[in-house]
């Protein structure tokens, strides 16, 4: 129970984290994409292109195109792990369903037993009982003991 109680708060913290890493990478595309209206701002605000205005627009534009590729790359390899770690969960909660199909065989041999014990211990003692009864008429109608039968 325990194996089980460790694999959900771990499932939890993979869950907390891949929300993390969506706002993440949220956030960051907010930002590139702000950068990038704000270069198509200035482009567009321009009447002539100077070589020093090409040179600083073309250079925040790599900038910008480097940051998406890096954060593509890390979402890419977060998403690989967030996949790599749904299908062990997926795996432990199917061999959790095992284990319970095994122990739900387990408990239905042991009530097996149990009703078998019982109705064996009910033969005995109506057996028993049966054998009382019986001494008990064979005094009432003969007026002797067992021990007087035995003699």
């Amino acid at each position: 129970m325990q194996d089980n109680e460790v694999g959900l708060e771990q499932l939890k913290n993979v869950y907390k984290a891949q929300t993390e890493a969506y706002l993440d990478f949220n956030m960051a595309l907010i930002n590139i994409l702000t950068n990038q209206k704000e270069l198509l701002g200035k482009v567009e605000s321009l009447k002539i292109l100077s070589d020093d205005e090409f040179k600083k627009l073309s250079k925040d534009y790599a900038i910008l195109e480097k940051l998406f590729e890096n954060f593509q790359s890390a979402q890419i390899r977060r998403d690989a792990e967030l996949e790599e770690a749904t299908l062990e969960y997926t795996a432990q909660i199917s061999d959790f369903g095992g284990a319970v199909e095994e122990m739900k065989e387990d408990v239905k041999f042991i009530k097996k037993m149990y009703w078998d014990v019982k109705n064996t211990l009910n033969k005995v003692a109506w057996t028993i009982g049966g054998i009382i009864a019986f001494l008990t008429i064979l005094q009432l109608v003969t007026g002797k003991g067992l021990v007087d039968f035995v003699k």
